[in-house]
């Protein structure tokens, strides 16, 4: 298994963020260490990450390097945020799409 830090090019990783976590540090992680082939799931209580000036800086770089960037669209409206400020940010999907978009990737990995 990986150490957080690695990265095997040959496989597509799903990284799964559930928690809040603005350390600069973090960011700083997410935009080196995740490859254009790879999505970021942002789902529970990680979808506060989203009103993060700092997040939101760090997505658009991610996107530009060709990150899919996903957030769980019931734990953003459950959490009382409004899901049309992230719509350009994100593809917003369901459970179910969760559960299909786990099979898309070589491995998930939690941050």
């Amino acid at each position: 298994m990986p150490v957080l830090g690695e990265h095997n090019s040959s496989k597509t990783i799903l990284h799964l963020v559930s928690q809040r976590c603005g350390e600069r540090s973090f960011l700083d992680y997410l935009g080196t260490h995740i490859l254009g082939t790879d999505g970021l799931l942002l789902l529970g209580n990680g979808v506060f990450n989203l009103i993060d000036p700092s997040w939101q800086e760090t997505l658009s770089g991610l996107k530009a390097q060709g990150v899919r960037c996903y957030a769980i669209a019931p734990d953003i409206t459950g959490r009382g945020l409004e899901r049309s400020s992230f719509d350009s940010q994100l593809d917003l999907i369901d459970y179910e799409q969760f559960v299909a978009l786990t099979l898309q990737y070589s491995m998930t990995r939690s941050l």
